[in-house]
């Protein structure tokens, strides 16, 4: 039980680190990690999405195997620590938007799910990720995708 609450208070500490400086985030990402500009400019929702995903997608930004300038920027002017802060706290926000209102047709949808099966190994058959290293793709908007 101690261990637990240790976890759960660093885990806590964290969030709240990463909350303050999600303030150079916020611009594109939002207040609750959920997109602002959409439609006009395609970020992804990051709320709720998976800690270790966030933090890995960073640190490829900081090493310059994703490409988009604005991230870049951000990702090298932290330290690792603020990077593993702020996919904390943007995994603890509850994603809102992830609804089962279908954005396509049933038939659509149908053609879809036959195609799949690759996609679904990592990020499950409904969009959740199997595992932490993996992106929730489920709520994301299809111009993201």
């Amino acid at each position: 039980m101690g261990a637990h609450a240790t976890v759960s208070a660093r885990r806590l500490s964290e969030i709240a680190k990463g909350r303050m400086l999600t303030f150079t985030c916020i611009g594109c990402h939002g207040l609750r990690g959920i997109d602002v500009t959409y439609p006009f400019y395609n970020v992804p929702k990051v709320a709720g999405q998976n800690r270790q995903y966030l933090f890995n997608a960073l640190m490829d930004y900081r090493k310059d195997l994703r490409n988009f300038p604005t991230m870049r920027a951000q990702a090298h002017s932290m330290s690792t620590r603020d990077l593993r802060d702020i996919a904390a706290y943007f995994a603890s926000l509850r994603n809102r938007v992830r609804t089962r209102t279908p954005l396509f047709s049933r038939s659509k949808a149908k053609a879809g799910a036959k195609l799949i099966t690759t996609c679904a190994a990592c990020h499950g058959q409904h969009g959740t990720a199997v595992a932490p290293e993996f992106p929730d793709l489920a709520g994301q908007y299809p111009s993201y995708l």
